[in-house]
């Protein structure tokens, strides 16, 4: 759709407005900017990205509270959500549920304080060996630093014959 879409250049401070609108709406909902712009660009018939410049050159500086609110309202959004789940969750559980349940998540803690311990001796396992892997290829290095030399040696003492030669 955007490559149809023509070149328009002055905005107009209603499209600023719709356009702050949308993107702030999407910031309460927890959507994208890059949503925002693509709905914005629907409806004033501008590109995403044009919407996008906009929005981040000169339209964002002046709803920066706007911003901050939408973001609290979002959070705000979010736990009731969390709350409401965990309500659900608690009405429908029985005591012998819910301690099934806990028993569960403290095995899988448990299970995680395990793997992450392991994860670090592979992790100290690995330093050493690297380590290790430095000092072998470092004597290596050398020599192929030394055969570099030999053969930029040799160019030149070539490049010096064949000017002698001339």
């Amino acid at each position: 759709m955007e490559n149809q879409i023509e070149r328009r250049d002055a905005w107009q401070p209603s499209e600023d407005e719709l356009l702050a609108n949308i993107i702030l709406e999407h910031i309460r909902q927890g959507s994208t900017q890059l949503r925002a712009f693509e709905e914005v660009s629907e409806r004033l018939g501008r590109t995403s990205a044009a919407c996008g410049f906009r929005w981040n050159s000169e339209v964002r500086k002046r709803y920066e509270e706007a911003i901050e609110k939408a973001k609290s309202q979002r959070m705000e959004l979010k736990n009731k959500k969390h709350n409401n789940m965990v309500s659900i969750a608690s009405n429908h559980l029985s005591s012998d549920d819910a301690s099934s349940i806990k028993f569960a998540l403290d095995r899988i803690k448990s299970q995680m304080k395990i793997m992450f311990h392991e994860l670090d001796q592979r992790a100290q396992e690995l330093e050493v060996i690297q380590k290790k892997l430095d000092v072998i290829m470092t004597p290596e290095q050398k020599v192929l630093e030394d055969y570099q030399s030999f053969v930029d040696i040799m160019k030149r003492a070539r490049e010096i014959g064949a000017l002698k030669s001339s």
